[in-house]
Formats: C-alpha cells, structure tokens, sequence
C-alpha cells in the first residue's frame, strides 16, 4: 500500500468522525444543548439555597435514621442549620430533630455524616467559625452533643473535615482543615 493512499484513508476517516461527533454539522452551531441538570430543590422541599456568598455553604448526606434514603443535613453562616428527612418520593421534609442541630448563633462552614463509633448510625459533625460540633446519633430518635467528651471541639477558623481509619485500628480518625484571611 503506498504511502499516499495511506494518508488519504487517515484523512477521510479523520473527516468522518469529526462528522459523527458533530464538529461539521451546521445543526449543532444553531441550537443550545437541553440541560444536564435541573435545579428541583425548592420543588422537593429543600428551601435552604438563597443566592449569595457565606449563606448556605455546607452540606452533608447520609441516612441518619438507615430507612435507605439519603437525607441531607444544610449549614448556614447566617442563620439555622437545617436537616432534611427524605421522604423517599423525591421530596424532603424538616426532621423532627431540626432543633437538636440547628446551632443558629454559630457561623457553620461544613459538615459530614460519619459513624465514628462504629454502632451502625450515621453520627453528625459540623465544621465552624469557632468551635466545631460532633453528635451521635441515638439510634435514629435524635442527637446528643458529644463534642467535649469525644474532645473535638477545635475552636479555629474550621472550613472542612475527612474522617478515615488512618492507624487502622477499626475505628474512623478525623483530620479538620482550618484556615482564615477575614475578619481577622
């Protein structure tokens, strides 16, 4: 096979699939693509997404009563937390436990569900502007404030949390990420 022959095989197939993928069709220069994504949240009950910056920042998902739906636990630096219970229909509803992690004096940056004791309930922590928070989960019929006994109230500038068995020794380590340039 010559060495030109070669070449023109390469190009014509080149110009085929630039073809195929849309790259030559006048069409695709014409019309917008449909959206990926559609924002439903206001829709399935979730009212903690207001526009600007340092309001509703944080979020954590896990299934704090294990019902099998993931629900969802919202901070805010300017107001009350707010943890959502999936109704399991698309839709969330306020817990019942809302007023058990709300915290709405603190300035609350993040948060993650965990079960760090190892007992098979999802544990919440939350991340702050001060002291960060940590609450077991009492077999899915609220929360209890651990936090001094557990002796992971780091009072700094908290901005996220991972928790992983770092020494392997069973049970989850936490590692807290700190940083601040405002106010102070």
């Amino acid at each position: 096979m010559s060495r030109g022959f070669r070449t023109v095989v390469f190009y014509v197939c080149l110009v085929a699939l630039l073809f195929q993928q849309g790259y030559f069709s006048p069409a695709s220069a014409e019309t917008e693509p449909d959206p990926i994504f559609e924002d439903v949240s206001r829709q399935a009950g979730i009212t903690d997404n207001r526009d600007g910056t340092e309001k509703a920042v944080g979020q954590a998902w896990g299934d704090y009563d294990n019902d099998g739906w993931v629900d969802l636990y919202v901070t805010d630096t300017d107001g009350p937390n707010t943890l959502y219970h999936n109704n399991g229909d698309g839709t969330f509803s306020i817990s019942a436990f809302y007023d058990q992690l709300d915290l709405p004096a603190a300035e609350n940056i993040g948060a993650s569900f965990v079960d760090y004791d190892n007992d098979g309930w999802k544990d919440l922590y939350v991340v702050a502007r001060g002291e960060n928070r940590l609450f077991h989960n009492d077999a899915g019929r609220g929360f209890t404030d651990v936090t001094s006994t557990a002796g992971v109230g780091d009072p700094s500038d908290g901005k996220t949390a991972s928790w992983g068995d770092f020494d392997q020794d069973g049970y989850l380590d936490l590692y807290i990420a700190n940083w601040s340039c405002y106010p102070d």
